[in-house]
């Protein structure tokens, strides 16, 4: 399956903005009652990559959804395809 590399770069987004990006793209896990209780929201992205802050690593079906997700909170972004080596 085809791989692709996202590299994005907010700018003048702010910081609770990035951080309901960040929920929506990629999930979160809550805890209750001092961890009794663990809760996991998913986010739009199941299987990823990342290597470093702001490159992802994801999969062709998945590509869409991302960069809809990123163009709503005004990215900049750039998308590289990822070709794999076979001997």
């Amino acid at each position: 399956m085809q791989k692709y590399l996202i590299c994005y770069k907010f700018t003048n987004l702010s910081s609770t903005d990035r951080i309901k990006f960040i929920r929506e793209l990629f999930g979160r896990t809550e805890q209750s009652h001092k961890g009794k209780y663990r809760y996991e929201n998913k986010g739009k992205l199941q299987n990823y990559e990342k290597p470093v802050r702001s490159v992802i690593i994801i999969q062709e079906p998945e590509l869409k959804t991302t960069l809809k997700t990123l163009k709503k909170y005004k990215a900049k972004t750039h998308t590289y395809k990822i070709t794999e080596k076979t001997q």
